[in-house]
């Protein structure tokens, strides 16, 4: 599957139409576009992947207080890579934390808005859009 970045977010690219030439053809569901789908130019596209995280700037992991209770001035940490935060989960579960339920995490971005999510692990523990 091919996902693309923008200034606006990361989207996943839809191959059933073809790609109109210049421009590039991805899946957006909402309220203001029933179809799902939407055209825009190959210019604003900054990148191109077929992972998730690789168009992604951050990774934030947010867990439930009462699990870690010795984290009282925050539930959540940022991580700018994949690898840094599958690491940080390895090494917790080694310490004996059963992490299945009590976190989740987000893939996100920097945009003119601030940081926004844009991705959230499944329970396979692989990316999702939002």
């Amino acid at each position: 599957m091919r996902y693309i970045r923008t200034n606006e977010g990361v989207f996943e690219l839809h191959e059933k139409q073809g790609n109109i030439e210049g421009m590039f053809n991805i899946k957006l569901k909402n309220f203001l576009n029933p179809k799902g789908y939407r055209i825009i130019a190959k210019e604003r596209v900054i990148k191109q992947s077929d992972t998730i995280e690789e168009l992604c700037d951050e990774f934030i992991w947010k867990w439930n207080e009462s699990e870690f209770p010795y984290s009282t001035a925050r539930q959540y940490c940022r991580f700018s890579g994949w690898g840094d935060l599958k690491r940080t989960i390895r090494e917790e579960e080694n310490y004996g934390k059963n992490l299945n339920q009590d976190y989740v995490i987000f893939g996100a971005i920097w945009t003119d808005k601030g940081l926004i999510y844009v991705a959230k692990m499944n329970e396979k523990g692989e990316l999702e859009l939002l």
